[in-house]
């Protein structure tokens, strides 16, 4: 179901402070966009970037800003969907 007007805004804006990061390029802004968590999974273009953990993150940013000579993101479009998990029932 489409998130309310709050959780969007809020979803967006973390999303902005990542781009906005990543072009700078400003490594403590971008990681501080994602959550320290271990499970944390980073993407990235390659075959070769699915990077799990902060640490990991952190050298795939890096990786990144070493291959490029400049960084170009923005949002076209976006969408924030929320679902809550009623007791009993799973997902």
């Amino acid at each position: 179901m489409k998130a309310d007007a709050k959780t969007t805004e809020k979803v967006m804006a973390t999303a902005t402070r990542f781009t906005d990061a990543y072009r700078a390029p400003n490594l403590q802004g971008v990681l501080g966009s994602l959550v320290p968590d271990a499970d944390l999974v980073l993407y990235g273009i390659g075959a070769d970037e699915k990077h799990v953990g902060p640490e990991q993150a952190r050298a795939q940013v890096e990786r990144d800003w070493a291959q490029s000579d400049s960084i170009a993101l923005s949002f076209g479009w976006s969408s924030v969907s929320a679902a809550t998990q009623a007791t009993g029932q799973s997902f």
